[in-house]
């Protein structure tokens, strides 16, 4: 074999020349390390994947995969888990799990800590790992499946939701029964899915004209004691609205609990709507009426897709479809 057909290994210097950085900087990337910027990061990461950059990795098969998630305090997750784990115990797999606590740093190192155990495939079901994150996956030839999230641009296997259908649900209930001043409850606004959820609420007004105004827009931030602050908050408005859909259960429940801690009758004075049908809300009283979010069919079909990428090679698509479940918590508007 002639020496120029014996293909060249990329090196970090090369990738550097062609992104146009140090030496370190790649290091950094490829390694996960330091400060870069997640767009520097994404860029040197896509460099390497084109140049053909290969890192050393044991190519032998674990059996295992990693799952990120956002908040394991949520019971959202429990049986999202338990969904994941009846279809990977099936096909003899094992399940790694790392929480972050929407912490993006320690995302970061979970990813790394699946790379180091050579996982076969990484499930990401939280918002707040940035897209430099997949590209270093990809770097390692590690199936991607991620959850709730915008996928355009990373050719990775994708579960999305549709909130369109179960809001939609719940503000054609509401106003069925004559609410037509509706506060919403909103997750942290810099991540995608409470972004998803405000504009399907926001559609869903649309439809029967009626306006959104910013005064009945409260951020929380998905768990129970923003519910409660966001609560009190609305409580102070004059008019006070007759209704709330809170984009999750854990913040409807807070501020279901405010509300009556105010001496407020629920649904007499003001009527809740919740979104993820976790197992506590039809156990709290009164009960709540929630926008269903299978968590199990989560759970089973984010872990077929990851199977089917690392088995087959194959990057699939598939939906979520929410839907309405109408409980006590809801009921006809009071009269101004």
């Amino acid at each position: 074999m002639r020496r120029e057909d014996i293909k060249k290994k990329v090196t970090l210097k090369d990738i550097a020349k062609a992104a146009g950085v140090s030496v370190s900087a790649v290091s950094f990337a490829l390694n996960n390390k330091g400060s870069l910027n997640p767009e520097t990061k994404t860029k040197i990461l896509k460099i390497a994947q084109e140049l053909g950059y290969t890192p050393e990795r044991e190519l032998k098969k674990t059996y295992t995969i990693g799952l990120v998630i956002s908040d394991v305090t949520n019971p959202f997750y429990p049986a999202v888990v338990i969904g994941v784990e009846s279809v990977l115990l099936k096909h003899g797999y094992s399940l790694f799990l790392c929480n972050t606590d929407y912490d993006p740093d320690l995302g970061c190192t979970s990813i790394k800590r699946f790379i180091d155990r050579n996982v076969d495939g990484v499930i990401i079901m939280t918002n707040r790992l940035d897209d430099s994150v997949i590209e270093l996956l990809k770097l390692y030839n590690i199936p991607v499946l991620v959850f709730d999230r915008n996928i355009e641009g990373l050719d990775v296997s994708g579960l999305l939701v549709d909130f369109q259908s179960g809001i939609s649900e719940a503000v054609t209930h509401l106003v069925n029964l004559g609410h037509t001043d509706i506060a919403i409850i909103t997750g942290p606004l810099d991540l995608e899915t409470a972004q998803a959820r405000l504009r399907a609420f926001k559609m869903a007004l649309k439809r029967y004209h009626i306006d959104l105004p910013e005064d009945r827009i409260f951020e929380g931030d998905f768990k129970m004691r923003s519910g409660e602050e966001a609560m009190r908050k609305i409580l102070k408005l004059d008019p006070r609205p007759t209704a709330v859909f809170a984009s999750n259960d854990m913040m409807a429940i807070g501020a279901l609990r405010e509300a009556q801690n105010q001496g407020l009758r629920i649904p007499e004075d003001i009527s809740i709507v919740g979104l993820d049908d976790i197992m506590m809300a039809s156990y709290v009283n009164p009960s709540l009426t929630t926008v269903v979010f299978p968590q199990q069919e989560v759970g089973t079909k984010a872990a077929e897709l990851i199977l089917r990428a690392i088995e087959k090679g194959e990057k699939a698509v598939s939906y979520i479809h929410t839907y309405l479940v109408i409980r006590k918590s809801t009921g006809p508007a009071p009269i101004k």
